[in-house]
């Protein structure tokens, strides 16, 4: 019976180091350039950050630059076709780098072109 119990306890110490390693795994792995994307256009979604003025179906995503620690994305506007404004332009809206492994975002600030942490207060258009 002891037996039998010590045996359960160890199994279930083992199950439990077992989901804490994996949770620990997963959380710190790096992204991929598509879940980059991913988490930056949920967030913009999600924080309503261009409601005011667009639609995300009137957003363009470019890759501007990938590296090994970040993915950095420029966003711009997309002109006709159901969206408004002159089909022969297609302004920058904002810049944002993704940072692979904390999964961080920050957003370039106009003025000097540094990169500033993402707060949608700040960022509401």
């Amino acid at each position: 019976m002891l037996r039998n119990k010590i045996i359960i306890s160890l199994i279930v110490i083992t199950l439990i180091g077992v989901a804490a390693y994996l949770r620990f795994n997963k959380s710190s792995s790096s992204l991929s350039e598509n879940e980059a994307l991913s988490l930056l256009t949920n967030t913009i979604v999600q924080d309503s950050l261009y409601d005011s003025f667009t639609t995300l179906e009137c957003l363009d995503f470019y890759n501007e630059e990938v590296t090994k620690e970040y993915v950095e994305f420029s966003i711009r506007e997309i002109h006709g076709n159901g969206c408004e404004g002159d089909p022969s332009t297609s302004p920058r809206v904002d810049t944002y780098k993704i940072i692979r492994q904390s999964k961080n975002i920050f957003y370039q600030d106009w003025k000097d072109s540094s990169y500033i942490p993402y707060d949608p207060l700040k960022l509401r258009r």
